[in-house]
């Protein structure tokens, strides 16, 4: 708290009992945080700025000259009376929230709208990190302002569950901003900034999925400046089935990845497949969480047996809930009388891939 006092040429006898009364006087200290201005040694009231709240701190500057008006009025301090800070030499004036195109925006609305200045990141299997993007500051509607430090916030996991999937949040912690793992969703404040629903002094940075109570998967996922998720996976050994309805050929071809709500998949796959029996079809496909295949699926029949014949496609997948998913790759064949080969590491045979990839986030 900064205390205000002034003396003036004809002393006040009282305080004033309305509103519109003016006070000037030259500032000899900076104000660090909500203040009080007391005329002619009678009792302190508050200093309100002009978006109706209390100072915060560097509105009034040493060295220069602050104006006051005197308020009595329903709107502030509950009746009684406070000063309204009207201008300040060398000082960050306060304005009301803007809403209309043609007025001052306070810089929180400002930062709301740029999104979080940060992004979050994996960086080994126990450890998250929240980088700041230029300035770092980040809005809690809850809170105020919190700057990410230049070093950035580490998370070191801890006392996970496994196989579950977390939001993670940015909390305040008074000043000393840490990383926050919560089952708990996320939705979007009035001022438009995405936080944990049910307390908005925490601030939605992105997502992860923990293996065990100290690990965490590398598909981790930030909320803002997101590089979008690309992986390919492939296998040196060899997959086959006489199954006639598609199926998960080979674990290793799995692909697990996180995604936002209403975000774009894009599934794909690469392979050389062959049959031991001439004339008989050779099918693969993506399949999300076990589903039934992404189209298209692409079917082709061997022109010999035991040929290599080369199958790839791509689709994109949309409306998937958001969270963890799997990708796998499928396979079968037209008969089960013949098996259907996928061999991996033949000279001039490139090995079966697997593939996603999700757009960056802005």
């Amino acid at each position: 708290m900064t205390a205000y006092t002034a003396s003036n040429p004809v002393p006040m006898t009282a305080l004033p009992t309305t509103s519109g009364v003016v006070q000037q006087f030259l500032v000899g200290t900076t104000n660090t945080g909500s203040s009080t201005f007391a005329p002619d040694g009678l009792a302190a009231a508050p200093i309100f700025g002009l978006g109706g709240a209390q100072l915060q701190g560097g509105e009034i500057v040493a060295e220069g000259i602050a104006t006051l008006v005197s308020y009595v009025g329903t709107l502030l301090n509950s009746g009684s009376l406070c000063w309204i800070l009207l201008d300040s030499i060398g000082g960050s004036l306060q304005v009301a929230p803007a809403t209309q195109s043609a007025q001052a925006s306070q810089f929180a609305q400002v930062l709301a709208a740029s999104s979080p200045l940060c992004v979050l990141s994996y960086t080994n299997s126990t450890t998250l990190t929240l980088s700041r993007v230029r300035s770092g500051l980040i809005y809690s509607p809850g809170y105020g302002i919190v700057t990410v430090p230049s070093s950035g916030i580490t998370y070191t996991a801890s006392g996970l569950t496994a196989s579950t999937l977390y939001y993670v949040y940015l909390n305040p912690n008074s000043g000393s901003p840490t990383l926050t793992l919560s089952t708990t969703g996320h939705t979007t404040d009035p001022t438009g900034v995405e936080v944990q629903t049910g307390n908005n002094a925490l601030v939605l940075v992105g997502m992860a999925y923990a293996l065990t109570a100290t690990t965490i998967e590398s598909t981790v996922r930030s909320w803002a400046h997101d590089p979008g998720y690309a992986q390919t996976v492939g296998s040196t050994g060899t997959s086959e089935t006489t199954s006639t309805t598609l199926i998960n050929i080979n674990a290793a071809y799995e692909i697990p990845f996180l995604n936002w709500a209403g975000e774009q998949v894009t599934c794909g796959f690469s392979v050389f497949g062959q049959v031991t029996s001439a004339g008989n079809g050779i099918n693969n496909g993506i399949s999300i969480d076990g589903a039934a295949p992404v189209d298209p699926i692409t079917g082709t029949t061997a022109a010999a047996a035991n040929t290599n014949s080369a199958l790839s496609a791509s689709a994109t997948k949309t409306g998937l809930t958001e969270g963890r998913h799997i990708s796998y790759l499928y396979g079968s064949g037209s008969s089960s009388a013949v098996t259907v080969t996928w061999p991996s590491g033949l000279a001039g045979v490139p090995r079966p891939s697997n593939s996603v990839s999700i757009p960056p986030r802005g």
